[in-house]
């Protein structure tokens, strides 16, 4: 095992914090989970704060070698007005980001998002070209979006000005927990949901995998990865399902359930590998092949 290190992680009681935490915490790291609310692993140590407070984050920060920030307003749906999303999503990661390269941290791991590509979430437009990598051009479309491609933005201009090593994330919807019965039967009905962005998704598990990769890789500089499963939740192949005027084609002999998001630069630089597959769960739990498989 890597070296055991002490990490932050903001937003540690979230949707995606606590499957951080808890694989931090069974690495054998000493993670601190910095919240407004107490809903993480009890293993891990509980730091109340406002992470748009630079005192506050700084205090818990110099306590640690690296920092995973999660917390940020999770979408333009949730309730606040859209100035506030943007505003309180950058004030956090210019916080959490500035105050780690005041105090000479090992890395920042980044949490943004495929919504920048333009093709996920509200607003939605057609990605310029399939597969999607790290160099599609970002369109985004939401002030969530928006809030994240300045963010990352930010992340590049501190690494480089305070040789501060950052991995950057953009996740796709990340699942929870396994689809349920009427979740399947929705996908034999309609094949399976688009609406969240071409079908992609990344489960919790395998999202945690790649924060622990990234805290034991020794990459320098700022690096910008996809984290996404390698197929799709969809039971139609996703070249028949994204066939529109305004869509780009998939390569030919594009396997038929294949994501047309690609992470193969994690695979390459991290060693990160998805282990969760919705074609192996149908199967598991329907008895037979998906109809694109």
């Amino acid at each position: 095992m890597a070296e055991a290190l002490r990490i932050a992680v903001t937003g540690g009681s979230g949707r995606v914090g606590k499957f951080v935490v808890r694989h931090l915490l069974d690495r054998g790291h000493h993670v601190i989970n910095m919240d407004r609310r107490s809903d993480a692993d009890e293993r891990a140590r509980f730091e109340q704060c406002d992470v748009r407070s630079y005192e506050d984050v700084s205090a818990v920060l110099s306590e640690c070698d690296a920092v995973c920030h999660l917390a940020d307003i999770p979408n333009v749906k949730t309730g606040p007005p859209l100035d506030e999303v943007y505003w309180s999503n950058a004030r956090s990661s210019g916080v959490v980001l500035q105050a780690a390269a005041d105090l000479h941290l090992r890395r920042v791991v980044y949490t943004s998002t495929c919504q920048i590509y333009g093709y996920a979430g509200e607003g939605r437009v057609p990605p310029k070209y399939l597969p999607v990598d790290e160099a599609h051009p970002s369109y985004p479309s939401n002030a969530y979006a928006i809030s994240k491609t300045a963010n990352e933005a930010f992340a590049q201009m501190t690494s480089r000005c305070a040789d501060l090593p950052v991995t950057i994330f953009r996740l796709p919807y990340v699942m929870e927990r396994e689809p349920d019965q009427k979740f399947l039967e929705g996908i034999e009905h309609d094949g399976g949901p688009l609406d969240n962005g071409m079908g992609t998704f990344v489960h919790g598990d395998d999202c945690a995998a790649a924060y622990v990769a990234a805290l034991d890789s020794a990459l320098g500089g700022c690096e910008v990865f996809n984290i996404c499963a390698d197929d799709v939740m969809s039971i139609k192949p996703i070249a028949n399902r994204l066939s529109h005027p305004e869509f780009p084609k998939l390569p030919a002999g594009w396997p038929a359930l294949k994501s047309p998001v690609s992470s193969e630069k994690a695979k390459a630089k991290l060693g990160w590998r998805p282990q969760w597959s919705f074609a192996d769960f149908f199967r598991r739990k329907m008895g037979r092949e998906p109809v694109g498989g």
